[in-house]
C-alpha cells in the first residue's frame, strides 16, 4: 500500500505543475488585451476628438471651388501694419488708455487698403477704446474681447470700402502696447 500513495502522491504533484504554468500564460494573455483595448480606445478618442466633417469635404460645385480659392488666399504674402499711438481719457479709473496695435494681413492690396484709410480706421479704433471700463481691462479675457472688437470692427470697414474678403485678408490684431494710466 505504500507504493500505491506513492503513486497517487506522484501524480498529485505533476497536476499541480501544470496548474502553476497556467496562471502565468492567463496574467499574459490579459495584459495584451487590456493594453490592446486601451490602443484602441486612444485612437478611437483621437479620431473622434480631432477630425470630422470639415467645410469643403462634400464635393459639390460650390465647395470645391470655395475650397480652392482659399488655398490660393494662402500664398499670399504676410504683412504687418501698425497702428500707434491710440490714446484715449478713460471716464473710470484708470483714466487713461494708450494703445499700440499690428494687424497681421495677407496680399499687398490690404496693406494699401489700411495705408489710405488710416485716418478712418483710427477714429473707429478711438471711440471703441474710449467707451472702455479701464477697471476691466486689468482682465486678460477683456483684453482678448477687446481685441475681437477692433478686429470685427476693421473687417467691418474693409467690407463697407469695397476689399474683397476682409475676413480672410485681415487676419489679426496684436497688442503690441496696453498702457493703462
Amino acid at each position: 500500500m505504500a507504493k500505491d500513495e506513492k503513486d497517487v502522491n506522484e501524480d498529485d504533484d505533476d497536476l499541480d505543475l501544470g496548474d502553476e504554468k497556467a496562471p502565468g500564460k492567463k496574467k499574459l494573455i490579459i495584459i495584451i488585451a487590456g493594453t490592446f483595448l486601451l490602443i484602441n480606445l486612444a485612437i478611437g478618442a483621437y479620431l473622434f476628438l480631432f477630425t470630422g466633417d470639415e467645410e469643403g469635404e462634400v464635393i459639390e460645385g460650390e465647395e470645391v471651388v470655395e475650397e480652392a480659392e482659399e488655398e490660393e488666399d494662402d500664398d499670399r504674402p504676410i504683412f504687418y501694419h501698425a497702428i500707434n499711438d491710440l490714446v484715449v481719457n478713460l471716464e473710470s479709473k484708470p483714466s487713461l488708455l494708450q494703445v499700440g496695435l499690428q494687424v497681421r494681413i495677407r496680399g499687398e492690396e490690404m496693406a494699401d487698403f489700411l495705408s489710405h484709410n488710416d485716418p478712418m480706421i483710427r477714429h473707429e479704433f478711438l471711440n471703441i477704446l474710449g467707451v472702455q471700463d479701464g477697471e476691466k481691462l486689468k482682465k486678460r479675457a477683456n483684453k482678448e474681447a477687446l481685441q475681437k472688437q477692433l478686429l470685427d470692427k476693421l473687417r467691418q470697414i474693409a467690407a463697407e470700402q469695397g476689399s474683397p474678403k476682409p475676413e480672410k485678408s485681415i487676419e489679426a490684431i496684436y497688442f503690441v502696447a496696453f498702457v493703462t494710466q
